[in-house]
């Protein structure tokens, strides 16, 4: 994570990593929405750095830096590449639609 912290910062945006699953109901909503270039969803994921990391290949966090239950998960992460304690998950909206999960998202990525 370190390198892609560093690639963030050359890039002037802030990093994040999205623990996800192609199985997980509420990851494919927002991967749809994406591809679909929903405008809402492009909002909120405008000027971020995301890495995504799929839970079947890299596990479920380590424990201790990336310790969760659920996904969708995006955890803020500093220049270093580490967590700075700022997370959100897919519980924080209600249905799985770009209008519930878009606006909580945008305020997430951008007024840490």
């Amino acid at each position: 994570l370190s390198a892609e912290a560093k690639k963030a910062k050359e890039l002037n945006r802030k990093p994040f990593i999205e623990f996800d699953a192609t199985w997980c109901p509420p990851c494919q909503a927002i991967d749809k929405s994406i591809k679909a270039k929903d405008p809402l969803t492009m909002q909120a994921f405008e000027g971020i750095y995301l890495v995504r990391a799929d839970v079947d290949e890299w596990g479920w966090g380590d424990g201790k830096n990336f310790a969760f239950d659920s996904i969708p998960i995006y955890f803020q992460l500093d220049e270093s590449g580490k967590p700075t304690g700022a997370s959100i998950n897919g519980g924080a909206w209600n249905e799985d639609i770009p209008k519930n999960f878009a606006p909580v998202l945008d305020k997430f990525f951008h007024n840490n």
